[in-house]
This record gives C-alpha cells, structure tokens and sequence, in this order.
C-alpha cells in the first residue's frame, strides 16, 4: 500500500466521512462512479465501504472500483475490517470495530503506509486505542443509530472527558444527519462521520453539501 500521504489528512478538522453500508445502499457494480463522484466533490473526504452477505468476488470488484474513483478525487478509501480486500482493492487501510481482528495485526497484516482507523465506545477505550498504531478514532454513537440499535449513545458527561484527552483525531459517529450536525458540532465534534444521514436522503449530494458547511464553519 502506498498511503503515506493520504495519513496526512488525518492532521486536519472539518473532515466528513461516509459509510457505504451495502445494507443501506446495495451492491450494485453499475453506474457506481458517478453518484460517488458527485457526493466526493460535494464535500466527502472519506468513504468507507461497509459490506455483509455479499461473496468475496463481488465485493472486490466492487471495492476496486470504487478505490479507484475516490483515488482519482484524491480522497481516502477504507474497508471495513478486511485487510485482505483492503490490500486487493488498493484501498488506503481498514477500519475496524469492536470484534474485528486487533489494530496490531492489521497494522503487521497492511504495513506502516496504511491507515487504521478504530471504533471506541467509553472513555477507558478512547485511552487505550489511542496507545495503539491507529491514524483516527471513532467514538460514539453520538446518537441512537439505526445501524447500529444494541448501542447506548455515549454519555454526554464521559462525552466531554473523551474530548479533552483524545490526543488522536476522533470521529463523531452514529445518528448524525444534517438536522442534528450544528448540535453535534457544539458538544465538541470536529470530524463527522455519516451513513444513513446522506445514503437514505432524497437528496443526497445536498445533504453532504449542508454538513460539510456545518464542518467548515467550525474551524
């Protein structure tokens, strides 16, 4: 993987991130390019693709495809938890959750040029997985989610405490939509990450559009 320069993305706020979950967005390898092109150059710095029931065959080829859009926009690529898609597609690293394989092996697996990105959920988390190598936390869920209902968000009072030690970027995520990223921006967000919030829109590019404001407008 030849990510070195995508890592310095990471040193900057005001970074929007999808999730191209396959359950809310299904597979479909034909005219993939041009809505991700549009939503890339409407604000979205970061897309990870989130995949389930789908066989490996085709999720490849579909990764490939899109590794190569969000390339060309000079953006960042990430799978979800598979390191091996993530080096067949040419994706930029993975990013992994709760029971995915542990940061140190996908860092041996990918290699120092990759990005890892990991999902914390409490502050004793937050200060353990910022000793590890990972580019990027994720905290929350910052709302219910959908995705995701099993989770409590994370209390608004270890909210602010996760926040003032974070000594890694972090990534507001979970039930963040355009109606609710100004909040979510005054308790202390300063990288948003979104899946429902822009996937399910009826006017998807537009959504982006208005969070991506919300996120310039804070720093």
């Amino acid at each position: 993987m030849t990510s070195i320069p995508w890592k310095k993305t990471f040193s900057h706020n005001g970074l929007l991130y999808l999730i191209l979950d396959t359950q809310i967005r299904p597979y479909s390898p034909a005219g993939s390019g041009s809505w991700l092109r549009e939503l890339l150059r409407a604000g979205i710095d970061i897309v990870q693709l989130r995949f389930h029931r789908e066989s490996d065959k085709d999720i490849l080829a579909y990764a490939s495809n899109l590794s190569k859009i969000v390339r060309q926009e000079k953006k960042v690529f990430l799978i979800n938890n598979r390191c091996d898609i993530a080096i067949s597609s040419n994706a930029h690293g993975v990013h992994l959750g709760a029971t995915d394989i542990p940061v140190k092996i996908a860092r041996k697996i990918l290699g120092k040029s990759a990005v890892v990105g990991k999902t914390v959920h409490s502050v004793s988390e937050l200060r353990r997985f910022q000793e590890e190598p990972v580019e990027y936390l994720g905290i929350g869920p910052w709302y219910k989610s959908a995705l995701k209902p099993d989770l409590t968000p994370f209390p608004r009072t270890q909210l602010t405490r996760a926040l003032r030690e974070a000594r890694k970027p972090l990534f507001a995520v979970g039930g963040i939509h355009e109606a609710n990223a100004e909040r979510t921006i005054r308790e202390g967000a300063r990288n948003i990450v979104v899946c429902r919030g822009i996937l399910s829109q009826p006017k998807p590019v537009q959504s982006t559009k208005k969070i991506k404001e919300c996120l310039r407008r804070a720093i």
